[in-house]
């Protein structure tokens, strides 16, 4: 595997689609919430620009409440896709992090 350096000024941080109603079906879910979690801080404590989406919220419930109180100061991008890609906005909102 080729080595690269990760470099803080070029990363952010985006959690995808932990949502109520799709953790009862996410394996070892109590551990991915866990995990998230610690990516989550983290990030907070290196300055990283965060962004997390929810897939049509109104069916599928918001973010999972153990990620939500520690995602208090990320920007939440709502879309209907399955990729978050393809929604309007949602490369203009990473672009305007100024990340790579």
């Amino acid at each position: 595997m080729e080595k690269f350096n990760l470099k803080r000024e070029d990363a952010l941080l985006l959690v995808i689609d932990i949502q109520e109603k799709l953790l009862p079906v996410i394996h070892n879910k109590e551990e991915v919430v866990n995990n998230n979690n610690i990516l989550i801080s983290t990030a907070k404590k290196l300055n990283l620009p965060i962004i997390y989406t929810e897939h049509y919220a109104k069916g599928i419930g918001p973010t999972v409440d153990k990620l939500k109180e520690n995602l208090d100061t990320a920007r939440k991008f709502d879309k209907v896709a399955f990729s978050a890609c393809i929604e309007e906005g949602f490369l203009d909102l990473i672009k305007e992090t100024n990340r790579k």
